[in-house]
């Protein structure tokens, strides 16, 4: 994955990691060109520490360095605490996914 640009944002307190974001820089006909999270996963034991915010608003400075328009990511439809936490944070859902505007 790191050949198609995937690299990894990790929240971590001394040597335990805490949450993990899984991200890529990548352009469509859609988006243009985008900060696309594929994976953002906060340990059980730590929700509601405010990790997952802190590294969304992290990898939205990101994708704005890298000239970015928007940060996009998909979840399950059946996922609604992750839909509830995405719209928390200001995601607007479009189409399938979600969308942040940069």
């Amino acid at each position: 994955m790191y050949v198609a640009g995937y690299r990894v944002l990790v929240w971590r307190i001394a040597d335990e990691v805490r949450a993990v974001a899984g991200y890529r820089i990548t352009e469509n006909l859609i988006h243009g060109r985008f900060l696309y999270v594929d994976d953002l996963v906060v340990c059980p034991e730590h929700r509601g520490q405010k990790l997952g915010s802190r590294l969304l608003t992290e990898l939205s400075e990101i994708g704005r360095q890298a000239l970015c328009t928007r940060l996009v990511l998909d979840t399950a439809a059946t996922n609604l605490a992750a839909q509830r936490f995405y719209h928390r944070e200001g995601l607007l859902p479009a189409i399938v996914g979600f969308v942040k505007a940069l």
